[in-house]
């Protein structure tokens, strides 16, 4: 019989980078943390993006599966392009929920459930006043291994 436990050593924002990654058109970039320095370009005008920000979950990471907010903030050059890129995020979320992501090293994580507990919210990049939308998620997943 397999265990489900979600070591310490798994980067709970990488799955969601790598789903995103995997999911979304080739024309949407996929970024965590922050935005990279000098984002978008030369061009000054905002591509179609998202930035994932982790929001935590439960501190015990020995539990069989571990549960993380996330919030996600969807880029556009318009209110519209950002818009439609917050609704390839949640689709692409919502299809995903009970399907794994294989990261680089090898490991194989299940996510589980997929919630949206808030959003879309239309708002602006703070310091740019670049159109985006604001999805926060709620996902659960674990990594299965032989016991």
């Amino acid at each position: 019989m397999a265990s489900r436990t979600l070591p310490a050593t798994i980067d709970t924002t990488a799955v969601l980078v790598a789903l995103l990654y995997g999911e979304l058109s080739s024309g949407i970039q996929v970024h965590a943390v922050e935005l990279p320095v000098g984002w978008p370009g030369s061009g000054g005008t905002p591509v179609d993006a998202v930035l994932i920000l982790g929001g935590g979950g439960p501190a015990d990471v020995n539990t069989p599966e571990l549960t993380e907010r996330f919030t996600v903030h969807s880029y556009g050059a318009t209110m519209r392009a950002a818009r439609a890129v917050s609704q390839a995020v949640f689709n692409a979320l919502h299809r995903w929920e009970g399907r794994q992501v294989t990261l680089t090293g090898g490991a194989v994580v299940y996510v589980t459930f997929v919630s949206r507990e808030a959003g879309p919210i239309p708002n602006q990049e703070p310091e740019t006043e670049w159109p985006r939308w604001s999805d926060v998620y709620v996902v659960t997943m674990a990594e299965w291994a032989a016991p």
